[in-house]
């Protein structure tokens, strides 16, 4: 029985291990860890790969889990991918009362915009906020970021609203 668990677990690593390989060839915008965290939607396995193991274009990823064999479209992968590799940076930021490196994207609404170091970009759509304000030169990120006013920090954006409403 031990000998059936050995082997089962050697064949477990060996997939995952080529699921592993075959996402981190993908040209992602930005870093990525930890995607053996990454869950299928439909069984729960950590087997999740690509369903084409050679692509490395990003825009192409389409994942698929080997333990059941669903395919998982790529908007789904792309926020999988960013939930396994930021979900934990984001806890602990939260617990000190900052702001969380995942947020919704301003463009496409998809829960997979990055901002985490020389990161500011959305996984699904690439879409990037980063930028300084024309008004005050403050820094813009996606926190700041208002689609009303996309040149400008949310307290200039504020302002702006604020002399246009008098």
């Amino acid at each position: 029985m031990w000998d059936t668990i050995l082997e089962q677990r050697d064949a477990f690593e060996k997939v995952q291990k080529q699921c592993l390989a075959n996402l981190e060839g993908v040209d992602w915008p930005a870093e990525v860890s930890d995607l053996d965290r990454m869950a299928c939607p439909e069984c729960g396995s950590s087997l999740i790969g690509q369903a084409d193991p050679e692509n490395e274009d990003r825009e192409h990823v389409v994942g698929k889990c080997y333990q059941c064999g669903e395919e998982i479209d790529f908007e789904k992968t792309m926020e999988m991918v960013v939930a396994a590799s930021y979900e934990v940076h984001a806890y602990i930021l939260a617990k000190e009362g900052m702001n969380s490196p995942i947020a919704d994207c301003p463009e496409c609404g998809a829960p997979a915009y990055v901002e985490s170091g020389e990161a500011s970009v959305c996984f699904v759509c690439g879409e990037s906020i980063a930028g300084e304000c024309a008004r005050c030169g403050a820094g813009i990120d996606v926190n700041e970021y208002n689609p009303d006013y996309p040149g400008l920090c949310s307290y200039c954006a504020y302002m702006s609203e604020k002399v246009m409403r008098e």
